[in-house]
């Protein structure tokens, strides 16, 4: 699959599991460690503004008018400013401007790094080797998180951690599964998958202090819906 001016590297034995992501520095005075989702469908780049109980300095961005976003739900959100960031890896820096949103974007992670990036950096994103070429540049894919794939057996949930998880479907296709709460503490991500020989692939995310044991759930995935208008789609995978 070829996009203009990045590339996809695919192969028929590769599953994705849609929530590859990877960790690179961010200036912010001194350098942070931000976890980004790599999102080949997402339009523009998105960093999340937290104000947390996390040591970590203040984005200062610039305030703008925004813009539209959708969503993997179709909800409209919007940007509320832009900010240009300096990311590092061992060897190599460079910057991006990200679109900016506050604490109510529903991600798991510290931004989205969308087509926008990989077009700048004219990437080849290689899922068979979980792998991201930028000219001389070569990154990882981070690690997989927990993989629970035995649905016969319940499922143990590590503390403070996201799984990521097989659940049972009747649903064919691509579709949604909206975030919903399975436990205190313990929440089905909201994300866009696939079912296939009904099961999916999701992520769950257990932010309790203990580690948590459940049944696993079963899910259906609600069809999308493509409506034409001026918002920018941000969080679909493809």
């Amino acid at each position: 699959m070829v996009c203009p001016q990045f590339a996809i590297n695919e192969c028929e034995e590769h599953c994705k599991s849609r929530l590859d992501t990877v960790t690179v520095g961010v200036d912010l005075g001194r350098t942070e460690k931000f976890r980004f989702l790599i999102d080949t469908g997402a339009e523009i780049s998105i960093v999340r503004i937290v104000r947390s109980a996390r040591l970590r300095p203040e984005i200062n961005y610039e305030p703008t008018e925004g813009t539209d976003v959708k969503g993997i739900s179709n909800a409209l959100l919007r940007t509320g400013g832009t900010v240009l960031l300096k990311l590092f890896t061992l060897t190599h820096e460079t910057t991006h401007l990200f679109h900016v949103m506050g604490e109510s974007f529903d991600c798991w992670y510290d931004g989205i790094l969308g087509q926008d990036f990989w077009r700048n950096k004219g990437a080849i994103i290689d899922y068979c080797n979980c792998e991201i070429t930028m000219g001389e540049v070569v990154m990882e894919f981070d690690d997989k998180p927990d993989e629970t794939t035995d649905l016969t057996r319940l499922l143990t949930l590590k503390s403070r951690t996201e799984s990521i998880v097989r659940l049972p479907t009747k649903s064919r296709g691509f579709g949604i599964i909206y975030k919903r709460e399975l436990a205190p503490g313990v929440c089905l991500a909201e994300t866009l998958t696939k079912g296939v020989d009904g099961y999916c692939v999701t992520s769950i995310v257990n932010t309790s202090e203990e580690n948590v044991t459940i049944e696993p759930p079963f899910v259906e995935l609600e069809e999308v819906e493509n409506d034409c208008d001026n918002s920018v789609l941000i969080f679909l995978l493809q």
